[in-house]
């Protein structure tokens, strides 16, 4: 998929410049986010100022040289930053700055990336005895952040107390805690990442209860 993302010249008529005129720039047109591979074209324009000018890209406040994927071309009415092949590095803010010897202006701009969930750390069989604690642990990251939900053996879990969850905890980053084990809690977890950009994440683990430990 490719994203023209282009700040449209004809939009505003480009005005008379006077002898001592800064720079005036047009809004650089951008949708809400893009995904990981899309290419994507930005367009710095004049809409107005002495020449001649310089046009000046940066990301983060940093410079470009070191913004993986991008290239700019300048002309002399116009500065075109290309980004092809996006990936999460390119996610940031970006700004155009145009001087001339009468002044300067600047327009900026996030480009924010949708990206699919990553494990940061993918849920393992688990082996435990009656009355210990277990832990099953499954964290993602992308954009947005995704969102970690467990089944067992199919049915949904909750994750509060009551009698649904039978008193497992699953916290913020994704972790599933079963403060005591019993034996029903044996079975077959599914844990799911999803922040709506394909491909959903998910893995099957086996919690494995023994007999009850003597001490």
């Amino acid at each position: 998929m490719i994203l023209h993302i282009l700040s449209l010249l004809m939009m505003w008529p480009q005005q008379s410049t006077a002898v001592n005129d800064p720079p005036r720039l047009q809004p650089i047109l951008l949708p809400d986010m893009v995904s990981i591979g899309d290419n994507v074209v930005a367009t710095c324009a004049l809409r107005g100022g002495s020449k001649p000018i310089k046009f000046k890209w940066t990301k983060d406040g940093q410079e470009m040289k070191n913004v993986p994927h991008a290239v700019v071309e300048n002309s002399n009415d116009y500065s075109m930053l290309t980004i092809t092949s996006a990936t999460r590095e390119n996610m940031g803010n970006y700004t155009c700055s145009v001087e001339n010897t009468f002044g300067q202006d600047q327009s900026s701009f996030p480009l924010i990336i949708k990206a699919p969930p990553t494990w940061l750390e993918r849920p393992q069989d688990v082996k435990t005895s009656e009355d210990k604690s277990a832990s099953l642990f499954c964290s993602a990251f992308g954009y947005p952040k995704p969102v970690i939900s467990w089944t067992k053996d199919g049915i949904n879990i909750i994750g509060d107390t009551g009698s649904h969850s039978d008193a497992v905890t699953i916290f913020i980053n994704g972790t599933l805690l079963i403060p005591s084990v019993k034996s029903h809690h044996a079975g077959v977890y599914t844990c799911t990442a999803n922040n709506g950009v394909d491909p959903i994440l998910n893995t099957t683990v086996l919690l494995t209860v023994n007999g009850k430990a003597v001490i």
